[in-house]
């Protein structure tokens, strides 16, 4: 369910609904088997730089000084640009129109992502998951890292399959920043948390516990992010609360399960060179 009525103003942010939960029984693979248009005119649509269109971020994986954990380091091949489609970039300014009454802003930390970033991206995963679980099989291991990755060593230029999603740049990494203060709004789990914190309704079960209380900060931050995208059509990967995509493969494959209908053709492919 999505919000009818978007608030007006930081008091009537506790009146929006719940996430919507799906379960927790999916993994970054199962878009792969979206079929893709093709022929669509979006097919090829140019990427832009998001700051250029007043939209604030910075791009995580590129940052040097360390402070991106858990890297702590630059990536191999990021890239200093963000980048998104023109259509994504126009519409995370329709949400930031809605969040503006609000005193908040969406800020991004990825988009367009090159393969060698996602080459390093799971790379870092998969040990990470080795160091934490030294009795998993490769194939447990493997299972792990696929909730929160997409794998690229299979990928393939001619072979939408093993396309990375934020290779269509139609995805986008993000969250909201208060304006006054340029504060990240508090979600109650960091960018690349891979583990259960980072599922988009992990408050709402504790909600449901009675765990935490209904004014619970990161619960509302979390709602207000999922609703303020989805009012613009976006779709939410319920894995991780910060990816949101609109016209890939993804963005298809979530509509589908959101709707039960088979999902429809994406029509984002994916750009090689920015």
């Amino acid at each position: 369910m999505i919000a009818n009525r978007f608030p007006a103003s930081r008091a009537q942010i506790s009146s929006l609904p719940p996430v919507i939960g799906l379960g927790h029984d999916i993994d970054s693979r199962q878009y792969r088997n979206v079929q893709v248009d093709f022929e669509n005119p979006l097919f090829s649509e140019e990427l832009v730089e998001l700051r250029d269109y007043k939209i604030s971020g910075y791009p995580y994986y590129y940052i040097k000084d360390g402070s991106n954990r858990p890297y702590c380091q630059r990536l191999d091949g990021s890239i200093p640009d963000l980048l998104a489609r023109k259509t994504i970039a126009r519409m995370l300014q329709e949400v930031n129109a809605r969040l503006e009454p609000l005193g908040y802003e969406l800020f991004v930390w990825d988009g367009y992502r090159p393969v060698e970033t996602q080459i390093g991206i799971w790379a870092f995963f998969e040990a990470e998951q080795k160091k934490q679980n030294p009795s998993f099989s490769n194939s447990e291991i493997y299972s792990e890292v696929l909730k929160y990755v997409s794998d690229p060593r299979s990928f393939h230029e001619d072979d939408p399959s093993s396309w990375p999603t934020h290779l269509t740049g139609a995805s986008a990494d993000l969250t909201i920043r208060d304006k006054r203060t340029d504060e990240l709004l508090d979600m109650g789990g960091a960018f690349d948390q891979m583990d259960e914190t980072a599922n988009t309704d992990y408050f709402e079960g504790l909600l449901t516990e009675g765990e935490i209380s209904r004014d619970h900060g990161p619960l509302l931050n979390r709602r207000l992010l999922f609703h303020a995208m989805a009012a613009s059509g976006f779709t939410n990967y319920p894995l991780e609360f910060w990816h949101f995509d609109w016209g890939n493969q993804m963005h298809q494959m979530m509509k589908s399960l959101l709707s039960g209908h088979p999902p429809e053709a994406a029509v984002y492919g994916i750009v090689l060179k920015p």
